[in-house]
């Protein structure tokens, strides 16, 4: 469903999708890029940033054979530090409530909750997401 050929394709076209290789495959993904899929939801921000300093992390997977071995962490910290390095005040993240190993690595990097709101996906069955932030530069 999520990621679908057509959104990777063009995250690769606007260079903002990362992968981690292990023996010449794909052991983790990710995209870092300003824009947000929360648009719809009515969230309270730590931070109050114009939108091309915020940074978002979108579809951060480690494929079931590299789990524990610290790609999550290792792709955070990636984003964290290209955020900085083109001034970016904060990282913004959706993650599927209920998914405990993801809400660990972020909460274990730094990343504040901030609510539980809807995207549009019940359909699907996913009615609902916990937002997370982190805030890099603390005076905007």
């Amino acid at each position: 469903m999520h990621p679908t050929m057509e959104e990777a394709f063009k995250s690769m076209e606007e260079d903002c999708l990362y992968l981690a290789f292990a023996d010449e495959s794909i052991a983790a993904s990710m995209v870092l890029d300003n824009h947000s899929d929360m648009e719809g939801a009515c969230v309270s921000w730590q931070t109050a940033a114009p939108a091309e300093r915020i940074y978002f992390i979108h579809t951060l997977a480690v494929h079931p054979e590299h789990m524990k071995r610290g790609l999550g962490e290792s792709f955070v910290r990636f984003a964290e530090e290209t955020a900085a390095a083109n001034n970016g005040a904060a990282i913004r993240l959706n993650v599927l409530k209920g998914n405990e190993p993801a809400v660990r690595l972020y909460k274990k990097c730094g990343f504040r909750y901030i609510d539980t709101v809807s995207l549009g996906y019940e359909r699907y069955g996913l009615p609902w997401f916990e937002v997370y932030e982190k805030v890099l530069i603390q005076s905007v």
